[in-house]
């Protein structure tokens, strides 16, 4: 009711549970509306220059190692993800707690990810005209299941998005309130503060998406790719080699940042996935900064 890190902790974790759900259910109903296995394999191949039951996409060796390698890197940017890795921080000490929380973990993303790659290649042959490809979850929902429980299926993408924009916006509040004590001189206290953070960081969330691109994945490779390359090098050096100075610290953050965006900016080739999503990072953490 308060808000805080231990409500966003609790809503998590029962808009995680509603999100494996659906991941379950409407893959498993898509699957048979496409008559099973062989009915989607069959589908899939009747696709004209698709490849979608390649590996690498039908791209040849080199470049099929790049788009590999490219969404590997996505995975990578996990660690760098402050609403990911704040969870682990508030971990109670002890093997057993972490052992636990890391099978959850890679579970949850086994379920949720494979449900949502099957449910996409079912959408593939169901759907084929489909003019946005990103409603295909609503699309087969809606066309697959009763009304009450498509209804139910459809929130878990106000899930998905709930589940990261409320830890992202309490992360940056108590960042710039907390930690660079951003209006610390004024009359306001420390909650105050955070909650006039929270409502400027809402209104800006809200204009980018009125006026900006209207395509909801690329923007969240995006963002996730910029902020696992400022992030990722300095939580692995510091994993390994401890502490890292502040110099070192801010130059592997700006040149992680910097080389995310303009890898961003790069034409469209097989090899961009690599250099957006791995180069990024691989080359602070390899950096001079690293001995420091």
């Amino acid at each position: 009711m308060l808000g805080g890190f231990w409500a966003v902790s609790l809503t998590d974790t029962l808009q995680g549970f509603l999100m494996a759900v659906t991941s379950v259910l409407l893959p498993l109903a898509a699957l048979i509306a496409v008559g099973g296995p062989a009915g989607l394999v069959e589908g899939l191949q009747s696709i004209p220059s698709a490849n979608y039951l390649s590996l690498t996409r039908g791209l040849p060796s080199a470049a099929g190692v790049g788009f590999v390698l490219g969404l590997f890197g996505i995975g990578i940017s996990y660690p760098g993800q402050p609403h990911v890795i704040n969870r682990y921080m508030a971990l109670e000490r002890g093997r057993t707690i972490l052992r636990r929380a890391r099978v959850i973990s890679i579970g949850w993303a086994v379920v949720v990810y494979a449900g949502m790659l099957l449910l996409g290649l079912c959408g593939r042959v169901l759907y084929p005209d489909l003019a946005d490809p990103e409603v295909v979850l609503i699309i087969a929902a809606n066309n697959l299941l009763p009304a009450v429980v498509a209804g139910v299926m459809i929130t878990a993408v106000l899930s998905a998005i709930m589940s990261t924009a409320d830890s992202q916006l309490l992360v940056a509040a108590s960042s710039i309130s907390h930690d660079l004590e951003v209006g610390r001189s004024s009359s306001w206290n420390l909650l105050s503060r955070s909650r006039v953070v929270v409502l400027c960081l809402s209104f800006g969330a809200v204009g980018a998406a009125l006026y900006g691109s209207q395509e909801i994945f690329s923007r969240v490779l995006f963002a996730w790719a910029a902020m696992g390359s400022a992030f990722v090098p300095l939580i692995l050096l510091t994993v390994w080699r401890g502490p890292v100075s502040a110099g070192a610290t801010l130059a592997a953050m700006t040149t992680g940042f910097l080389l995310s965006v303009t890898a961003y900016s790069l034409p469209d080739s097989d090899w961009k996935d690599v250099f957006e999503y791995i180069v990024p990072w691989a080359l602070p953490l390899f950096s001079p900064s690293a001995s420091v």
